[in-house]
């Protein structure tokens, strides 16, 4: 079995819309090692979806690791749903106190839960006494709107330590509620990497993990071995987690396991990793289908479901544009497919015809100068 120990080293974002079964198995073919999340899943809809939980939670062992994230503000509901979340098998619960969401804020929980430090105090500590298998761990900001002092950071840090987490991943920007969208969060507040490096040398006893526009193997090993320029602040942090541009540039993270955690890669071509997840993508939806409860069962399925995560895989090489395109023609021509019929791989047969072979059967290549995972070997 894989040593899940220190995969926090390196990670994939909770993202709404991406991080779904189709993203999580594709990125999987380019890392065994890394630690992927769900989407946020809403404590309330887990409960009251009871019936219907394998469209949420379903997942394989060899997904793995594999953390669920859960939203809301209710400590007793939230301790519920992470109750049911550890019978499931995740790797990590992971309480979302950072989304910038207006939806989100307007029901008081994501980020807005940083300006209440003793209630996520009592929700993580309610969560921890609830699971008895499973690591409860937090994801943040730096602050919220005019709450974005150190020291206000430091006391919500103090109030979830206090509730027994010992995990916590910080995205190194603060969030504004009111003025900004949830898109312009993710980019207009600026970075602040020292204030994230900062605590993980005034907190040694936890795990901080920082998160917020790394993009490259590079970054993440600067951030890990305190190379970078972070002020006064020069220590490492425990690990790194990526966004977005594991979602529109996956191909960039293939070096991954043998970068960051010293073991090999699984070395599959795009080609590869595409004829793979059109086997298993069909398998999930006939499951899917299977699995659902007799009112939800469906003949046909979302086709742009389960495109999107293949979308991205060529991006920057010749011809990627044109493979996108496709897919998305294939969408708007046939939006709903049938499982048990071979429109799913038709429709990416032909996307995959406009890529060149160079681009197709590229070879992973060797690990780049920037791998430090033979300092890290642990297999």
């Amino acid at each position: 079995m894989m040593d899940h120990s220190n995969a926090h080293r390196f990670s994939v974002a909770p993202m709404m819309a991406v991080t779904d079964r189709y993203f999580r198995y594709l990125f999987r073919q380019l890392s065994r090692r890394s630690k992927l999340y769900t989407e946020m899943y809403v404590d309330k809809t887990l409960l009251h979806q009871q019936d219907n939980l394998h469209n949420f939670l379903s997942h394989r062992a060899a997904e793995g690791p594999l953390a669920v994230q859960l939203g809301g503000n209710d400590p007793d509901t939230l301790a519920e749903a992470a109750e049911m979340c550890e019978q499931w098998a995740f790797s990590e619960i992971n309480l979302n106190c950072g989304c910038p969401s207006s939806k989100v804020s307007d029901r008081c929980f994501g980020a807005r839960l940083m300006l209440d430090p003793e209630r996520v105090r009592e929700i993580t500590y309610g969560m921890i006494r609830k699971v008895t298998r499973t690591p409860v761990t937090v994801k943040c900001r730096i602050g919220v709107d005019d709450k974005d002092s150190y020291d206000e950071l430091t006391t919500f840090v103090r109030a979830v330590k206090a509730a027994g987490i010992d995990h916590v991943v910080v995205h190194a920007r603060k969030c504004l509620l009111k003025g900004l969208s949830t898109s312009a969060n993710r980019t207009i507040p600026p970075l602040r990497y020292d204030v994230v490096h900062r605590l993980a040398q005034e907190f040694p006893e936890l795990e901080i993990v920082l998160n917020g526009g790394i993009d490259s193997l590079g970054a993440v090993n600067e951030h890990i071995t305190g190379t970078g320029e972070w002020g006064e602040y020069g220590g490492g942090v425990a690990g790194v987690m990526v966004g977005r541009a594991a979602y529109f540039d996956p191909w960039t993270f293939r070096h991954t396991d043998s970068a960051v955690f010293g073991s090999s890669d699984p070395g599959f071509t795009r080609r590869e990793i595409m004829e793979r997840c059109v086997d298993r993508f069909t398998e999930m939806m006939q499951e899917g289908r299977r699995e659902g409860p007799e009112c939800n069962r469906t003949r046909h399925l979302c086709l742009g479901t389960v495109t999107k995560p293949l979308g991205y895989l060529s991006s920057g090489a010749r011809g990627s544009r044109t493979f996108r395109q496709e897919l998305s023609r294939a969408v708007q021509a046939q939006s709903k497919i049938d499982p048990d019929t071979d429109d799913f791989r038709d429709a990416v047969d032909r996307a995959m015809a406009l890529l060149p072979e160079g681009v197709l059967d590229e070879p992973v290549g060797d690990t780049p100068e920037c791998a430090f995972g033979s300092q890290v070997r642990d297999d």
